[in-house]
């Protein structure tokens, strides 16, 4: 088996897998953007000094090309399978590209449409018959792929339940509280989402390597979640936001690569009461 590429629409219609010939779409020799992402240096110089002393590295935005051959065995047919390409990759509608590999790893980057469908006609682009070639450019504001399948780590009452390997939680009358070791498999810092589901009268989610702590406080009555990835932060109970719970200065704390410590609490438990935390890996690389 060969590797299979998957456009996943912005708009939760159904995915477009780019290397099938016999659906019309095939992705050519040639493409790009699948290893390390363009770095950016922050640097500062001295008078009178030689050289620059860098303060900060980052990865910024990558750019995917993907030269692509789209036929149909008529011209309708050809027409219906473009059409659907363009459809697919609305720029005002960000989508995911899934990178699938022979020995099943999956994973995925999320990226929008910029240029590459607009329909040239000529005699290397074809267009105007039953194929036509082009390539396509995504960008990528976030550089790094990620895993499509969740890593989910559940505890309820009265015994943990765990789908990755954690040490376990102690249940009580009172609360969800225990010790617990994180495993992130990826090449960078991944951004967990917590929940904690009723009855409970507060919970506190604690990094034990950084002392980085995270502690909300009231009577939960309805499911308690958590946001921590830039950008798109939250705290709702329920649909209500609970921003205003946070205790102190709220450190939305990120699990780096490998192994981490933490604590979790949620006092008030009882039967019914669980703890979940939920992140994806993510990679610098697509393989």
């Amino acid at each position: 088996m060969a590797r299979e590429l998957r456009w996943y629409p912005g708009d939760g219609s159904d995915p477009l897998v780019l290397t099938d010939p016999a659906a019309g779409y095939k992705v050519l020799k040639g493409s790009t953007g699948w290893g390390a992402a363009p770095v950016e240096h922050v640097t500062e110089s001295t008078p009178l000094v030689d050289g620059e002393e860098i303060l900060e590295t980052y990865e910024t935005g990558r750019t995917i090309l993907l030269p692509m051959l789209i036929t149909g065995r008529t011209y309708e047919a050809f027409q219906e399978r473009l059409g659907a390409l363009v459809d697919a990759m609305d720029p005002r509608v960000p989508g995911q590209l899934e990178i699938a590999q022979p020995n099943g790893q999956r994973r995925r980057i999320a990226a929008v449409y910029a240029e590459g469908l607009e329909g040239a006609e000529d005699k290397d682009s074809g267009g105007d018959t039953t194929w036509h070639k082009a390539v396509i450019r995504l960008y990528c504001p976030d550089p790094a792929f990620f895993d499509p399948t969740p890593v989910r780590l559940m505890f309820g009452y009265p015994a943990p339940v765990s789908f990755f390997p954690l040490f376990p939680l102690r249940l009580s009358a009172d609360a969800v509280l225990g010790a617990a070791t994180i495993i992130n498999p990826g090449d960078l810092p991944a951004w967990p989402q917590w929940t904690a589901t009723a009855p409970g009268t507060g919970a506190q989610f604690d990094n034990e390597d950084t002392g980085e702590e995270l502690h909300v406080s009231g009577t939960l009555t309805d499911t308690l979640t958590i946001v921590t990835r830039p950008g798109i932060q939250a705290v709702t109970m329920g649909s209500a936001d609970w921003w205003d719970r946070l205790v102190d200065v709220p450190q939305l704390w990120a699990l780096p690569k490998g192994q981490t410590n933490v604590t979790v609490a949620l006092t008030g438990a009882a039967p019914g009461s669980s703890v979940m935390v939920e992140f994806r890996p993510r990679y610098r690389k697509a393989w």
